[in-house]
């Protein structure tokens, strides 16, 4: 496996000089990358950028890169120290406190519990062993962070208590090959091995990043809430760029009410996805949204969130590259794949700072909430796995650059000679743009869901019980819709994901349509013809 240029910061070299590393990264030759790439009759591109003009991203939900990825050859993983946590990680080794390595066989879905804790406060705990982290505190070492405590902590608030709770699933690693759908995008294109979330926190915070370059605020997941933030979206739409979201049943971007009048804009990923890029249809950029809940007609939960199987999300990242692959599209087309955040999981690399994006500090403006955690913005989350796929990327390549959420956001602009950043972030944030080969490939492979993971035993949804983030989506948009026509007038207690799964898709949908109604301007009544007489009568 082939690396860039860009060497990562060490994990084990301590908190102070990975920061410096990934502010100053070294240069490092491009001599194994260019020999793999003139494998296929290229070289890494200097000069101009390519004729990319549909740019689709795909974020799944909740993994690390040790997670999936650290045993990927080449890759900076665990193989590059003996990483281990304790369950008491401020006392030593011993009896009732044994090290859990990391690496041991992963698991495709949760054991016990609901999964891993992910939020701000839980982060904490998992890097710096405590919830409240003042100004400018330095990273516990690796081996004394608090992954393990902190998820045995979460399976004891789950029930899951004593010699029962099993604790290692936090340290857990896929090898090479076991989910076939991102295993075959590594193999014959680039994986980032140095991307890091936005946020050390949960979902909707990470999300926001990606679409705004803020979270306006936001350390929590609030799906309820409107938000006022100026997005990509709005910056394409001015340069003559079309763009669309793509959807299940969970849609952060429809929170957005400078753009969420816009309902053509807005299509269930299930009957619109692949009919428009067959058909060559797809706009400048798409944002791909996972399925959160399992349908009895759509099929399992996509996302990775945990509890859920991998496996259909793995499939479900094959299933975008073939409908790509396929498409008329695909000779200028950018596919990145991504993971909102780390989702409690181990991962042995530091979160470098950042800068705050807009001067707002969470509890966001407005929010009066007691659990609402106190955080600058000033620091990234942790380190996950994405991948940049194209006919004009290299094949097989590592990519060591320090990257985030919102390099995403810079290298479109790039693309699409959109000038301006949203916000202080993503103005801060490096571009991938020297990864782009100067000529197309030939040798990109022509599908890979032959090689998709085996699916996991299919689960009646009518009977699949909701796990507590699927019940606090429905909860969040029975809220968004409160009060508008067409929306329950009681609370909502789904039973099932399939239950879930329909109630969400029909909020968000019945919110999209109100939002565009309110847009449209009452027309002026229309004035039959009058006599002189019937004008006088």
């Amino acid at each position: 496996m082939a690396r860039s240029r860009i060497r990562p910061p060490e994990g084990a070299r301590g908190a102070a000089e990975s920061r410096k590393s990934a502010r100053k990264p070294k240069a490092r030759p491009l001599a194994k990358a260019s020999r793999q790439a003139a494998t296929t009759g290229t070289a890494p591109r200097s000069g101009a950028l390519p004729p990319i003009d549909c740019v689709v991203v795909l974020m799944q939900e909740n993994r690390t890169f040790d997670h999936l990825f650290g045993k990927w050859p080449g890759a900076a993983g665990i193989g590059s120290g003996s990483y281990s946590n304790r369950p008491k990680p401020s006392l030593p080794a011993g009896p009732g406190n044994l090290a859990i390595s990391a690496g041991q066989p992963a698991q495709f879905s949760v054991a016990q519990g609901q999964g891993p804790g992910h939020s701000l406060d839980d982060t904490n705990v998992q890097l710096f062993t405590g919830k409240i982290v003042a100004p400018g505190a330095a990273l516990k070492p690796i081996n004394e962070r608090g992954f393990v405590e902190n998820y045995l902590q979460a399976l004891a608030a789950d029930g899951v208590r004593g010699a029962a709770a099993d604790a290692s699933a936090v340290m857990q690693t896929f090898a090479p090959g076991e989910l076939p759908g991102l295993s075959a995008l590594a193999s014959n294109f680039v994986l980032c091995d140095q991307w890091f979330a936005e946020v050390p926190g949960p979902t909707m915070p990470n999300r926001l990043y990606v679409h705004a370059a803020t979270s306006a605020g936001w350390a929590y997941n609030k799906w309820s809430v409107q938000l006022d933030s100026v997005t990509i979206y709005e910056q394409l739409q001015k340069n003559q760029r079309t763009w669309a979201v793509y959807f299940s049943d969970q849609n952060e971007v429809a929170q957005y009410r400078r753009i969420n009048t816009q309902r053509n804009n807005f299509k269930l990923y299930e009957s619109s996805f692949a009919a428009d890029a067959l058909a060559g249809k797809l706009a400048n950029y798409c944002f791909v949204i996972p399925r959160f809940a399992g349908s009895a007609a759509d099929g399992p939960v996509t996302s990775m969130h945990p509890p859920a199987d991998v496996r259909p999300g793995d499939q479900l990242i094959a299933e975008v590259y073939d409908v790509l692959r396929g498409g008329p599209q695909w000779s200028r087309c950018l596919y990145v794949v991504t993971f909102d955040e780390h989702g409690g999981y181990f991962d042995h690399a530091d979160p470098p700072p950042a800068v705050n994006p807009d001067g707002i500090n969470s509890p966001a403006p407005g929010d009066t909430s007691s659990f609402a955690p106190a955080f600058a913005f000033d620091r990234l989350g942790l380190r996950v796995p994405t991948l940049l796929v194209s006919p004009y990327v290299p094949k097989g390549v590592v990519y060591s650059k320090p990257l985030q959420h919102t390099s995403v956001l810079a290298t479109v602009r790039k693309l699409f000679g959109i000038s301006g950043a949203l916000t202080r972030r993503d103005a801060a944030a490096s571009t991938f743009e020297d990864v782009f080969l100067p000529a197309p490939r030939s040798d990109t492979p022509a599908t890979l869901s032959s090689g998709a993971a085996a699916p996991p035993a299919p689960i009646d949804a009518t009977r699949a019980a909701p796990d507590d983030y699927m019940r606090e989506l429905a909860l969040q948009w029975r809220r968004a819709t409160a009060g508008l026509a067409g929306a329950p007038a009681d609370a909502v207690a789904p039973t099932s994901q399939d239950e879930v799964h329909r109630f969400v898709r029909s909020q968000v949908q019945l919110f999209l349509d109100h939002r565009a109604k309110r847009s449209t301007p009452r027309r002026k009544r229309a004035r039959s013809p009058r006599t002189r007489g019937s004008a006088r009568r």
